[in-house]
């Protein structure tokens, strides 16, 4: 049984919606997005400049990953005590049970 069995049982003895209060709850989801949209005050390439910062800043965590490597030439020293315990947690891990498959109607 999942969340949604579990509802359905919950709301089983409760009698449904009336009949048009479906659609004047639609309406007025409809309406407040379509208020929501042309918002006054709000500049109208806000979205644009955010999105545009977001990828300068991914642009600027890329290259300040990225530049390190290509000029060490993906040659990095290791510690060998670090490289010991990334093993032994490597073998740890190989050893656990695998995950169970998520069956029908749940998620991972």
């Amino acid at each position: 049984m999942d969340e949604i069995e579990l509802l359905r049982e919950f709301r089983a003895g409760l009698p449904g919606p009336r009949p048009g209060s479906r659609e004047a709850a639609r309406g007025a989801l409809v309406e407040r997005f379509e208020q929501e949209e042309v918002a006054p005050g709000r500049p109208a390439g806000l979205r644009r400049r955010r999105l545009l910062l977001a990828a300068a800043a991914l642009a600027c965590l890329a290259l300040a990953v990225g530049l390190p490597i290509l000029l060490l030439g993906g040659k990095a020293e290791v510690e060998p005590a670090a490289a010991e315990v990334l093993r032994q947690a490597a073998t740890v891990a190989r050893s656990q049970p695998a995950e169970p498959q998520p069956g029908p109607g749940q998620y991972a």
